[in-house]
């Protein structure tokens, strides 16, 4: 399986190398440096494998199944991006761990210097020696519940030394961790605008480049550039062929208010924007007697279902309100469903009563989905999650009706999803409406984030059982007293397979006991490198990975806020088409002009983008002027410092010529006399 999953990432490279241009083949390795790096990662792993088949001792432990997840990583463009973001923070967040790194020396000194004495005294080893200060300093950063174990000795000899454990958790933990946040929050933004930016430009310039192509080619400069209309719609023809002729004039004269049948630059970008984002519907003047009944039947069912009222100055909707007292009765079904304290006959009650609140939630999708039509539904918050919820209570209630060997299990499984419709009554709260819905937005950041920190706990896994996994499980029992503490828990904290690694680091990053297992390997191998492996993985997860997780989603929350007065950017324009009042086609020259058909168009524009977003993305008229006048300025000045340097140019000339002018005149005088 392995093979025939290398042998796919394999062709998927050869076959970006092969649709490339030569101009990227020839500088592959500068354009495309992800798809460089899967090579590079293939080739690693296909000799890997070769020294194992070959029972090479180096290729045994297969240290390069810590690719695999990096292959993907590669592959997928967001994730890249994300990953990127990751690897542009460590230079500061490195700073920071490296201020960190020197306080647990000073203190780690200071510590030595101070509990030394008492250490001796007391018969306890924590600052016994300076190697023991500094590990159990690192051991208290990294590990806040050991603080207790090690200041308690020198508390009972003097509760002045509380201060100097004090001070270093509130330095280290609570002040440099913190720091650690605040620089990947600055990093993330700032790399976000620059990567915008540089796609703004990127955008300007196609589009310069396309309005270049477009626009008629005029003998004097003076006159200013325009695109017309039926170069728009030869465009349209060719990236909107659904589109009609009428309805591409509708779209084009949004930009073209005053009907010229031509638009100069600053209305082509607005247009360009428009072409992408815009949806043109025809409004049919004369319907059927039955949907006309339909529409009529719709607007009274949307009214129904949107009627409200206000209380405390925050609009309440009846119905959503009728609809989170029926989620909360089915979370007490789901409850009493399997509590084995009831009757049989009440149990099986509370079994009806399951059905019948699926069969509500279904007739209220089933209104949604009428009076708000398939696009604005699918549009609405929590709906696409309604059907799932749905689709899945009544797919395992009919099999664990119809089928008496179908576990019941999957029953029990869809009612605690159903009960995942709560959120849709914290939704009715504005507060948390507005929380949700950011919540919503940066969903798929936060699986991606997820994806990177799951990518190195990966490849800690694999380090992790190949070199400690035999040691751990051959644990000797004449060395339990020295790992007291693990050796109890020695059946929950191993690392012979690649599972239990997951769940043992997993502990770990959550301080589940992690310096046990660290303590119990360390001594078996009475290695160093056991205890930099183990402090480089808390370091890793709770020093650079955490806080730069924090730092991404404090950036995204706060550039995917909900805007307070307008949800979302969406202008509908009705526009007035003529179409016969247009000059006959050249086709036929004596065609008769027929008379004006005024035909209805609804054209929606919306682009749903976060603040960041639409800054950068803002193509406005007066955005536009200001760019063009700014760009103007500049073209301007380059001319001015032209011109300044010919002068300077001139004037060094006149000089020199001057000079030796005024040479000639001295040395002629002198020949005179």
């Amino acid at each position: 399986m392995e093979l025939v999953c290398l042998a796919g990432f394999s062709m998927d490279v050869y076959c970006l190398y092969a649709m490339s241009s030569d101009k990227t083949k020839a500088n592959f390795r500068k354009r495309e440096p992800w798809a460089t790096l899967r090579f590079v990662l293939l080739a690693l792993t296909f000799a890997d494998i070769a020294l194992y088949l070959a029972g090479i001792s180096v290729g045994q432990p297969r240290y390069t199944r810590m690719f695999r997840p990096f292959m993907v990583i590669a592959r997928r463009r967001n994730i890249r991006i994300v990953f990127a973001s990751f690897l542009r923070a460590l230079n500061d967040v490195a700073v920071i761990l490296a201020l960190t790194l020197c306080v647990v020396l000073f203190f780690g000194l200071m510590g030595f210097l101070l509990f030394a004495d008492s250490s001796v005294i007391l018969n306890v080893p924590y600052f016994a020696t300076l190697g023991d200060s500094l590990y159990n300093m690192l051991l208290i950063q990294s590990c806040l519940p050991v603080m207790m174990s090690v200041m308690l000795p020198y508390y009972i000899r003097s509760q002045w030394s509380a201060l100097y454990f004090v001070v270093f958790v509130l330095f280290t933990n609570f002040f440099l961790v913190k720091l650690t946040i605040a620089v990947s929050y600055r990093r993330y933004k700032r790399n976000t605008e620059k990567m915008l930016y540089k796609r703004l430009q990127k955008r300007k310039i196609a589009l310069n480049k396309a309005f270049d192509l477009l626009s008629d080619d005029l003998l004097d400069d003076a006159i200013q550039r325009t695109v017309t209309l039926d170069a728009w719609l030869a465009v349209c023809r060719y990236l909107k062929p659904t589109w009609t002729a009428e309805e591409a004039k509708v779209v084009f004269y949004s930009s073209d208010m005053n009907q010229t049948n031509e638009v100069n630059l600053t209305q082509f970008i607005q247009l360009s924007s428009v072409l992408v984002n815009a949806t043109v519907t025809r409004r049919q003047r004369r319907q059927s007697l039955f949907i006309q009944g339909m529409k009529k039947w719709q607007n009274k069912t949307r009214n129904v279902l949107l009627a409200q009222t206000t209380v405390w100055g925050y609009p309440v909707i009846y119905m959503e309100v009728f609809v989170g007292f029926l989620i909360c009765l089915s979370v007490v079904q789901a409850t009493q469903v399997n509590n084995y304290a009831l009757t049989n006959s009440l149990n099986h009650t509370w079994r009806l009563v399951g059905m019948g609140l699926l069969s509500l939630f279904t007739v209220e999708i089933a209104l949604k989905l009428f009076a708000f039509g398939s696009v604005e539904f699918f549009n609405r918050p929590f709906c696409k999650f309604d059907i799932v919820v749905a689709t899945v209570g009544w797919l395992f209630y009919a099999m664990t009706s119809l089928i008496p060997a179908f576990p019941v299990v999957f029953y029990d499984l869809a009612l605690a999803i159903r009960s995942l419709r709560v959120l849709k009554v914290l939704n009715l709260i504005p507060p948390f409406h507005n929380i949700l819905w950011t919540m919503n937005r940066i969903i798929p950041l936060i699986g991606q984030l997820f994806l990177v920190i799951l990518s190195v706990v990966y490849v800690f896994a694999i380090l992790a059982q190949a070199n400690y996994g035999q040691l751990l499980a051959r644990f000797p029992e004449s060395l339990k007293d020295n790992a007291s503490t693990w050796y109890i828990h020695k059946e929950e904290f191993r690392l012979d397979t690649f599972e239990n690694c997951l769940v043992t680091l997993f502990e770990e990053a959550t301080l589940a006991g992690w310096n046990s297992i660290m303590d119990a390997l360390f001594v078996v191998t009475e290695s160093p490198n056991t205890l930099v492996f183990f402090f480089t993985f808390r370091i890793t997860i709770s020093n650079i990975l955490l806080p730069i997780f924090v730092g991404f989603l404090v950036e995204s929350f706060s550039s995917n806020q909900k805007p307070a007065e307008l949800e979302e950017v969406a202008n509908e324009k009705t526009l007035t088409v003529v179409p016969g009042t247009m000059p006959p086609s050249s086709n036929d020259p004596g065609a008769e002009i027929m008379p004006p058909k005024r035909v209805k168009y609804k054209m929606s524009f919306q682009r749903r983008t976060s603040d960041v977003q639409s800054a950068m993305f803002d193509f406005s008229s007066n955005k536009i002027q200001v760019d063009q006048y700014e760009r103007k300025v500049k073209e301007l000045n380059l001319i001015v410092h032209a011109k300044n340097q010919e002068l300077a140019a001139l004037r060094a000339q006149l000089d020199l010529l001057q000079t030796q002018t005024k040479a000639e005149d001295v040395e002629s005088s002198s020949e005179a006399l």
